[in-house]
């Protein structure tokens, strides 16, 4: 896993071995939160440690030059939609920010 703060370029980075839960107690740490989760994953840490900001650094993540319009990139939707090959249209960018709006 590597942890990202937007703006910073060091990263968090953890090895290990991760698993898919739907153990109720472990659930239940997680019950007052607005959507609740269905499942969890485990993460048994091998390794962990801060990784150096070369890369970030050298890739421009985080500068203004390097944003790109969202416009520009095709929509989850259309990546789907070809991905898969769906006969049906794809979801237009606006409708997907509507549906999400309602879950956030």
């Amino acid at each position: 896993m590597l942890f990202l703060i937007p703006g910073v370029d060091e990263t968090l980075r953890i090895n290990g071995a991760a698993h898919v839960s739907v153990d109720e107690e472990k659930l239940q740490l997680f019950a007052s939160e607005k959507r609740a989760p269905k499942v969890v994953i485990e993460v048994t840490v091998e390794e962990a440690y801060l990784h150096c900001a070369k890369a970030f650094m050298r890739s421009k993540l985080w500068a203004d030059e390097s944003r790109r319009e969202r416009s520009v990139l095709p929509t989850m939707g259309q990546m789907i939609h070809e991905q898969i090959g769906r006969s049906c249209s794809p979801e237009r960018q606006e409708e997907m920010l509507a549906r999400y709006a309602q879950d956030l």
